[in-house]
């Protein structure tokens, strides 16, 4: 068994006792939220502030007690990064309206960045067990 997660919270038992199995999160940069979706939240920066600390602690602190963790941050990506469809269909909208949705980042390379830290990750840890 072998756990990857996106840019994911997690909840439940896992935040305290970790995870028994190898795992891997791969981390977008942190999210700047505008006053227009502040509002559409119903939440001061400062809760939002507050709310994405207490994410970052907690994917931390379950890194730190999972057996075999390991994190890798994609440098100017954002949550929808992490859907490769939309890395491509993208490509043709405004660059600002492109960046807001999978941030400032280069399709081609960010895919093969991802591929590359998914691919490394399951031959160190689902290969070496036997699973094909």
């Amino acid at each position: 068994d072998a756990v990857i997660t996106m840019h994911a919270a997690m909840f439940g038992t896992l935040t305290t006792s970790g995870l028994g199995v190898p795992f891997l999160l791969i981390a977008a940069e942190r999210p700047v939220v505008s006053d227009a979706e502040l509002e559409q939240l119903g939440m001061t920066r400062e809760q939002v502030e507050a709310w994405l600390d207490a994410v970052v602690n907690l994917q931390k602190s379950m890194i730190a007690r999972s057996r075999r963790a390991s994190s890798q941050k994609l440098d100017r990506g954002k949550h929808n990064t992490f859907m490769t469809d939309l890395l491509f269909f993208t490509t043709a909208l405004p660059p600002a309206r492109r960046a807001a949705l999978v941030g400032d980042v280069d399709a081609a390379a960010t895919f093969d960045r991802i591929r590359s830290w998914i691919g490394d990750f399951m031959v160190a840890n689902v290969q070496r067990l036997g699973v094909q």
